[in-house]
Order: C-alpha cells, then sequence, then structure tokens
C-alpha cells in the first residue's frame, strides 16, 4: 500500500505544478497539493497513533471536500463532459476524492497496529488471568 499512496502524491504533485495555466491556478495547485501532502505522509515512520488520528480525520474531510466540489460541479456540465476539455476540473477532483481512499486506508491500518501492539489479546488477558488464580 505505501507504494501506492507514493504513486497517488507524485500525481498530484505533478497536478499541482500543471496547474499553473489554470485561471485559478493557486487555488487548484493548493487543492491537489493538500492531497499529495496526506498522501506522502503516510511513508513517514513512526507516527503517532494521535497524529495518524489526525491525518485520518484531515483526509476524510479533503475527500469529502473532493467529492462535495465534484458534484457542485455536474449540474454546468454537458453529457459528454469527460470527453471533451470541458470537465478538467471536474475529472481531477474525481481523481483526487478516490485517490484518498487508499491514503485513508492506510492511516486507518497504521491506527488499528499501534491498537493491537499496546492491547493485549483476549486469549492472551485470559492465560494470565488463568496464571494469577492458581
Amino acid at each position: 500500500m505505501g507504494w501506492i499512496n507514493a504513486l497517488i502524491g507524485l500525481s498530484l504533485l505533478v497536478l499541482s505544478v500543471l496547474q499553473f495555466d489554470d485561471p485559478e491556478p493557486l487555488r487548484w495547485a493548493l487543492v491537489y497539493f493538500l492531497g499529495a501532502v496526506l498522501a506522502i505522509i503516510t511513508w513517514l515512520p513512526g507516527l503517532s497513533r494521535a497524529m495518524s488520528l489526525f491525518m485520518a480525520v484531515a483526509t476524510t474531510g479533503m475527500l469529502f471536500s473532493y467529492f462535495g466540489a465534484f458534484f457542485s460541479q455536474v449540474p454546468q456540465l454537458d453529457a459528454n463532459w469527460y470527453l471533451i476539455g470541458q470537465g478538467n476540473d471536474a475529472l481531477g477532483l474525481l481523481f483526487c476524492g478516490f485517490a484518498m481512499i487508499p491514503v485513508l486506508a492506510a492511516y486507518s491500518c497504521r491506527m488499528k497496529a499501534d491498537r493491537a501492539k499496546q492491547e493485549p489479546s483476549a486469549r492472551a488477558r485470559a492465560i494470565v488471568s488463568g496464571a494469577r488464580s492458581l
């Protein structure tokens, strides 16, 4: 999953650089850059559980923002919007929304792994409590 997130981060970085010919370059560059940062941070080793939770919430917020912005543009799009250049912004938002799903999964897995390291399993607790009663 790490390589997928690296590819997502790199793709979004490239998209943010390519936005400088857009009528609103800073807005669109920032939209793609924030997604790239969230994807690239998944590569950092040793993120605490609290930081992973914060990044998961931020990723969820970005995911809903991307899809919300996409669906707000849908009424203005033609029937074949994805075949012509009219819907480039909408395509970018749709790509970003779907790209945040594996990023969110990475933060979720990281939180579950941290919790599994911290909490003993039910079987281990039963064995320890059984040994104490002897």
